[in-house]
């Protein structure tokens, strides 16, 4: 046969009258499907497929009375299927798929009786239900209608095409119950996933079909996966589904009971998914009877009891996957038996025991994860001597004991989690030989000592999360230009010295978690031209000095950055005002495309430490602090801000009403500054306002009244402020005031004027304890004005004995 290298097709085609064979596949032919082609009516054969034609199909084509083959598959068709197509009456072959044909399959399809191939698939705007005479078609061998928009029931006339062997639907929407096809004894291919079928009517009821499909001697391949409404449970009759059988997948169908031991008739068998669905009982020892066995996925069920020895038997397993059960016990050591295994997931049970050592001599395992159970053993030195592990995950068990410096072995490791365990000592320096490494997870463990200097050197390393240890000394210095870093966490050590700049060599970085160590050094200006970085965790540090930017001022510092926590450190001056107009990423950023970053913090309840999360979002925290001067008014322009904290700092002035702008805000604390004047009316507008504290400042005037949030905040949210009046407070706004509070510059009864929170703290010593005590007891009781009123009549009669019974005069401001 030859093949025509042209780039269109030539109308004069249509000048061929002889023409039986057109064959023009895979080649680079573009424009419309001329119509002049569809008048060479002695044409039998059309190859047309693997090009870039378009346009749509001609309507003349039932010229071609003698056209046994059309295939214009793979190409960019549009517009539908015309019903003339039904009077090519000669017609055996007919693929259209890969295009993208609309509308729905013509009925006419039904008067082609000779036709063997309809194949239509990936079309995704093809819709609408099967006309029943499609299924009438007896000599009908293949159906391919995957991955299109039909709808509708599948008509049980399907059960009339006596010569099919596959019928392949999945990726549509049909619904209803699925046919019986125990009619089709030729059957050799039934793909029926990802639609919307039924299966029992009934949870406890068994699935029919299958039952139905033992009649069908030649079927080698059955899925039905991703159908959540099939329901019911698997019949016993599965094993005597037909000896060719080579996969059976039911993944996530809603399937009930136990796996019925039957099952281990399939002695072909080599892929069983029977994955995301409600399976309950033991796994079955018979599946130690499917010798052929290469893929086996019971994950996301509720299997109990052990993994059977009988596993040990699958001699050509490389897939295992049990992952997310209820799985107990220890991992059996016949396991190691199965030499060809690659992948083996067991994670998120409740296996116990040590990890056999023998499964490092498996030198094809590639992945293993025993993540989220009860292991309590060490790490095997052996389990390190796998040349080929590329993934390693023992997250969340008991596992201890140090990490033997076999580790240097795997070389070919690209995700190394030991997180949440109780492994101890120092990490070696070897794994900076891991130079494939990608993630690398030690945190919430027991390790102390210095960093390694070589975990710099490692060039793939994009996550570095060693978190909730006891690390000291210094950060790694190492660094170097090409670094692939995105998520540097060191959370919760004992880390000193400075931030080391080498880190600006990782220009990919987007998360830099410090936060809870002994890290001194001013702020890191040098950070600004990072344009992916994301979060920025400075807390609970030594961090002091004004923030002040770069003599060489980026145009947009952080212009990414969508979580800033700088809160319980020493910082001085303004807040950083620069900074605050330039969070671009704040600003009317899509919730989808929003940073979540998940910290991890202990919380002591009742003499017991809690680990709880905290998932941080749009956050700003420069809390606790010393920053002076006025919140400015361009800190509403951060639109997309969910919570923002200033609180524990000298601010002064009033709050801004620009933060009524803030539509996301959910969370905003101001307390303990100085802070002046009303609450501004504008904040009632937030709506996803939750929790608010404008406690221990100077604030005065009504608290703004709302249909919203605001009623909803308790008397805790306005302590301190002896100028608020009205709800929840019990001062009413038309009650005067005592005559003496009413003297100019008596704010906050005259006692912290001219104070920030700490020089109160740090100065009165031993009455912190009775201020405390007092501060309990305004808090517990709702502020009530008989207290406050004798603490400052007392505080009075000091400062007028002090001062020789002068009243104070205003002060300039």
């Amino acid at each position: 046969m030859v093949r025509i290298l042209v780039c269109y097709i030539p109308k004069q085609i249509g000048n061929l009258t002889m023409l039986r064979t057109l064959y023009i596949d895979s080649n680079n032919l573009t424009g419309n499907i001329s119509s002049s082609i569809f008048n060479v009516s002695s044409l039998e054969f059309i190859y047309l497929g693997d090009n870039n034609l378009s346009g749509s199909l001609p309507a003349n084509l039932d010229n071609l009375l003698n056209l046994q083959v059309l295939s214009v598959k793979s190409n960019n068709i549009i517009g539908s299927i015309p019903k003339q197509v039904g009077n090519l009456t000669s017609l055996l072959f007919l693929d259209l798929g890969d295009n993208k044909l609309t509308g729905e399959l013509p009925k006419e399809l039904g008067n082609l009786a000779e036709l063997e191939l309809l194949a239509t698939p990936f079309n995704d705007f093809l819709t609408g239900p099967i006309h029943f005479s499609i299924f009438n078609l007896s000599n009908l061998t293949i159906l391919d209608l995957q991955q299109n928009h039909f709808s509708g029931e599948i008509p049980t006339s399907i059960i009339n095409a006596s010569q099919i062997i596959a019928i392949e639907l999945n990726r549509n929407s049909f619904t209803g119950p699925i046919p019986d096809f125990g009619n089709l004894r030729q059957l050799e291919d039934l793909r029926l996933w990802e639609n919307n079928l039924t299966g029992a009517e009934l949870p406890n009821q068994e699935l029919g079909f299958l039952s139905s499909l033992t009649n069908c001697p030649n079927l080698n391949w059955l899925d039905i996966s991703n159908n959540p409404m099939m329901n019911g449970i698997l019949p016993a009759s599965i094993g005597n589904l037909s000896t060719s059988l080579v996969t059976f997948s039911a993944s996530n169908c809603s399937i009930r009971g136990i796996i019925p031991p039957e099952i281990g008739n399939l002695r072909n068998l080599q892929a069983l998914d029977l994955s995301k669905n409600q399976l309950t009982g033991s796994i079955p020892t018979t599946i130690g009877n499917l010798r052929n066995l290469q893929a086996l996925d019971l994950s996301k069920n509720q299997l109990t009891r052990s993994i059977p020895t009988t596993m040990g038997k699958l001699n050509l397993l490389g897939k295992l996957y049990l992952y997310d059960n209820q799985l107990q016990g220890y991992i059996p050591h016949q396991l190691c038996q199965n030499s060809t295994l690659v992948e083996l997931e067991l994670s998120l049970n409740e296996l116990t025991g040590s990890i056999p050592d023998c499964l490092g001599d498996i030198k094809s395992l590639q992945r293993v994860s025993f993540a989220s159970n009860k292991m309590n053993s060490t790490l095997p030195s052996n389990f390190l001597n796998l040349p080929k592990l590329i993934d390693l995950d023992l997250f969340s068990n008991y596992l201890s004991g140090q990490i033997p410096d076999q580790i240097a072995s795997l070389i070919a490791i690209t995700y190394l989690d030991l997180s949440f365990n109780k492994f101890s000592g120092s990490v070696p320096k070897s794994i900076g030989n891991c130079e494939n490494l990608v993630y690398l997870g030690l945190s919430n463990n027991s390790f102390e000592g210095v960093l390694p200097q070589s975990l710099g050197n490692i060039k793939k390393l994009e996550v570095l999360n060693l978190n909730q240890n006891d690390f000291q000394g210094i950060i790694p210095t190492t660094f170097s230009k090409g670094c692939s870093l995105k998520s540097l966490n060191l959370n919760d050590n004992k880390l000193e010295g400075t931030l080391p700049q080498s880190l600006y060599n990782c220009q990919s970085l987007q998360v830099l978690d410090i936060g809870n160590n002994r890290i001194q050094d001013t702020f890191p200006v040098w950070m600004e031209n990072l344009t992916d970085f994301r979060v920025l965790i400075l807390r609970s540090n030594n961090f002091s000095g004004t923030i002040s930017s770069l003599t060489s001022k980026p145009r947009l510092p952080f212009s990414n950055l969508q979580v800033f926590d700088i809160s319980h450190n020493a910082f001085i001056g303004n807040l950083p005002y620069r900074y605050l107009m330039n969070f671009k990423a704040m600003m009317k950023v899509q919730k989808n495309h929003r940073v979540f970053y998940t910290e991890s913090f202990i919380l002591t309840v009742k003499g017991l430490d809690l680990e709880y999360e905290r998932i941080l979002t749009t956050t700003i925290d420069m809390s606790s602090n010393r920053f002076s001067g006025s919140i400015p008014n361009s800190i509403g322009s951060l639109n997309s801000l969910i919570s923002l904290n200033l609180s524990h700092n000298c601010l002064t002035g009033g709050i801004p009403a620009s933060l009524g702008n803030i539509t996301e805000l959910e969370s905003l604390d101001l307390s303990s500054n100085q802070l002046e004047g009303k609450i501004p009316t504008e904040l009632t507008k937030l709506t996803f306002l939750s929790t608010v504290n404008f406690s221990m400042n100077n604030l005065s005037g009504k608290i703004p009244q709302s249909s919203g949030q605001f009623p909803t905040f308790d008397n805790k949210s306005y302590v301190g402020n002896s100028g608020l009046c009205g709800f929840p407070l019990t001062r009413k706004c038309e009650e005067p005031l005592p005559s003496e509070m009413l003297e100019e510059g008596d704010h906050d009864y005259g006692i912290l004027e001219g104070f920030c929170w700490q020089a109160v703290v740090s100065g009165y010593g031993c009455g912190f304890v009775i201020g405390v005590t007092v501060g309990c007891v305004i808090l517990g009781y709702g502020r009530p004005k008989w207290l406050l009123e004798w603490i400052y009549r007392f505080y009075r009669i000091k400062m007028r004995s002090s001062r020789g019974n002068v009243t104070p005069q205003r002060r300039r401001r």
